[in-house]
C-alpha cells in the first residue's frame, strides 16, 4: 500500500508551520551560543525572522516545483495574519525581511541556502561583521528544516 502525499494548500502552510517554529525555535535559539559581537535577537523580532524564513523556504519549494512564485508570495503574505498570536508589527517586519531577501545580491552562490538568508538579513539584526555559522543562522536552519516537510506534500493554490 503506497502513501499518498499530504495536500498542502499554500494559504494554510504558515498557520501550520509558524506555531511550531515559535514553540520550539524560540527556546532553541535561546540556548545557541553567540559568536563574538553577535547580539541576541529579542523575541518579537525573532518571531518575524521565523515567519520570514518560513515564507522564503516555502517560496523556494514552490519555485522548484514550477509554481508562480509571485502568486505564492502574495498568498503567503496574505496568510500571515491568520497565524495565531502574530502582531501587526511582527507581520510587517516579516514582510520587510522577505523583501530584503529578494533584493539582496548574493556574491557567494556556492554557499547553502540558510547562509544566503542569514547573510541577506544579518544587518537587520546585527551590527557585527557577518559570520556563518551563527546563532541567527541556526534559527534560520531550524525554520528551513520544518519547511522541508513540504517536500513530502502536494502544494495547492
Amino acid at each position: 500500500m503506497s502513501r499518498r502525499p499530504l495536500r498542502a494548500p499554500i494559504d494554510r502552510i504558515l498557520p501550520a508551520i509558524v506555531p511550531v517554529l515559535f514553540e520550539r525555535g524560540i527556546p532553541g535559539y535561546a540556548t545557541e551560543r553567540l559568536n563574538a559581537g553577535e547580539l541576541r535577537i529579542a523575541p518579537a523580532p525573532l518571531r518575524s525572522l521565523f515567519i520570514a524564513a518560513a515564507i522564503i523556504g516555502t517560496l523556494n519549494v514552490a519555485a522548484e516545483r514550477g509554481f508562480d512564485w509571485k502568486r505564492v508570495r502574495e498568498i503567503l503574505t496574505r496568510s500571515i495574519h491568520t497565524v495565531d498570536g502574530v502582531s501587526p508589527l511582527e507581520e510587517q517586519n516579516a514582510v520587510d525581511l522577505v523583501q530584503r531577501f529578494h533584493t539582496y545580491r548574493f556574491i557567494r552562490e556556492t554557499h547553502p541556502f540558510d547562509d544566503w538568508i542569514c547573510e541577506a538579513l544579518w544587518s537587520a539584526f546585527q551590527t557585527a561583521q557577518y559570520e556563518y555559522p551563527s546563532a541567527m543562522s541556526a534559527a534560520i536552519s531550524y525554520s528551513l528544516t520544518v519547511v522541508k516537510t513540504l517536500q513530502h506534500s502536494t502544494l495547492e493554490y
